[in-house]
């Protein structure tokens, strides 16, 4: 019985708007019910409090913003871009730490420039140091350029391929 009281009292808080006179009536077994109807036998007036309410702000929407002007990117004229290391047809050892690769740059990178690091054709490695360690380039023939893109991800300047050979030992003839 209390359950259901407690549910019609929720109801009645929660609708206010529905009904502005509330009348409570207490039934000989002791449950509760809230009515509208003032005709009820028992019906007595209860006072609700309203519900705080607010008005809604109109929307507004915000002045037009002029869009900025694009910054003209400074042009960088690279006069230099090169594979320092390994050299045109050197041989390499293996190393399980990896392969260091050289850039030779002039001048400096701009800002917002990339240098991306292609082994073998793929991308291996990219960022703004002129030196990568590369790992995973095991016995055989290889070819490593460099090639430095801008923001838009455009290819500013490409260096020359350079081809080089990676020793390998075996553990079975090891020299």
């Amino acid at each position: 019985m209390k359950i259901s009281a407690l549910f019609m009292l929720l109801a009645l808080i929660s609708g206010p708007a529905c009904a502005e006179e509330l009348y409570k009536i207490v039934h000989p077994d002791g449950s509760i019910e809230f009515t509208d109807d003032p005709n009820k036998p028992g019906a007595e007036p209860i006072t609700v409090q309203k519900l705080p309410t607010y008005k809604q702000r109109p929307v507004t929407t915000p002045p037009a913003v002029e869009p900025k002007q694009a910054v003209k990117e400074k042009t960088v004229s690279y006069t230099r871009l090169e594979i320092a290391s390994p050299a045109q047809d050197e041989t390499v050892f293996f190393n399980e730490n990896g392969m260091s690769i050289s850039i030779g740059i002039e001048p400096d990178l701009a800002e917002g420039h990339v240098i991306e690091l292609v082994v073998d054709g793929s991308v291996v490695a990219s960022g703004q140091q002129k030196s990568f360690t590369v790992k995973d380039i095991y016995r055989g023939t290889h070819t490593v350029s460099a090639r430095v893109v801008d923001k838009q991800g455009s290819t500013v300047k490409t260096a020359s391929t350079v081809t080089f050979y990676m020793r390998q030992h075996s553990i079975i003839k090891p020299k």
